[in-house]
């Protein structure tokens, strides 16, 4: 029989239940400056142009800024992508530095931040750059899927961006929000009128560089549809994804443990929206801790 949903432009209420979505917009950074002379690779900023891309695109994805905040590998260039993105429904932030914009957005805070910086958005480049040489041909995702673990065992790297690596912590991150949800989901309903005219909705803008989306996307696909379907997404996605590229992740919440993960990326002419189980972000993370236990050695 069908249900009744109360008008609110959003997820709210159907047949008595509370629903409410978490998104995650997960995102390249734009075109980057040339580092200046004895400036870090960390604090390398973007182009102006590209302040204004990052704009553009976030007014065709409609920010909430009450209920945004900006996720974000600690190099400044991925900071400013994302929060151009956030910040595009207020006046015009592209002409101010990331410095000025977080001082801004302090004095608006009552408490905690909008622009949070996670390691798990980084990447880290081999011992011998063949990671950065990949990049340079333009066959930098093929290196991550096929090369890119081994040459982290051959080196006995820790640190190094591999494939393993990089899905594990882009999904530990989103399970963090997936473990959010129920909670999120508690508070939409004890104050609808809060959250129904944000569609009940949190969002955040999650900047990282290339080989991140790409990776974690790939190995999702391996693990749900195969190799041969990762291939076929694969020679879609090209050398990289392009500059602010990414996907998107909506997590549906109809109760304390009742979620549905779905995992959205436009690629060509082709809309791919994957449903990704729970258990299987679970294995991803589960495999980079025991790819990573390759690399512990003991004091003794």
């Amino acid at each position: 029989m069908p249900g009744s949903e109360r008008k609110n432009g959003g997820i709210s209420e159907f047949e008595g239940k509370t629903r409410s979505r978490i998104v995650l917009e997960f995102m390249r950074h734009g075109k980057k400056e040339k580092t200046a002379d004895g400036q870090t690779d960390e604090d390398v900023r973007l182009i102006p142009s590209a302040r204004t891309a990052a704009r553009e695109k976030g007014l065709g994805l409609a920010p909430q800024l009450e209920v945004s905040a900006v996720v974000a590998s600690p190099r400044k260039r991925a900071q400013e992508s994302a929060t151009h993105v956030m910040l595009s429904g207020q006046p015009d932030t592209t002409g101010m530095s990331m410095e000025e914009i977080e001082a801004e957005i302090a004095k608006q805070l009552k408490y905690g931040k909008k622009i949070i910086p996670d390691s798990r958005l980084d990447f880290f480049t081999d011992k011998g750059g063949l990671l950065d040489k990949a990049y340079a041909e333009g066959w930098v995702t093929k290196f991550m899927v096929e090369n890119s673990d081994q040459v982290a065992i051959a080196d006995n790297d820790p640190q190094m961006t591999s494939i393993t690596r990089v899905a594990g912590n882009v999904a530990d991150l989103i399970l963090r929000y997936v473990e959010m949800g129920g909670n999120f989901n508690r508070l939409v309903g004890r104050k609808p009128e809060k959250y129904e005219p944000l569609k009940s909705q949190m969002e955040r803008y999650l900047g990282t560089h290339a080989t991140i989306n790409e990776s974690f996307l790939l190995r999702l696909v391996e693990k749900l549809q195969g190799v041969d379907r990762r291939n076929e997404v694969m020679a879609k996605i090209g050398p990289m994804f392009k500059e602010l590229q990414g996907f998107r992740v909506e997590i549906e919440n109809t109760g304390p443990a009742q979620q549905e993960i779905h995992i959205k990326v436009k690629l060509g002419d082709e809309d791919i929206d994957l449903v990704a189980p729970k258990v299987v972000l679970e294995e991803l993370v589960a495999d980079r801790d025991e790819f990573n236990k390759k690399f512990q050695t003991s004091d003794k």
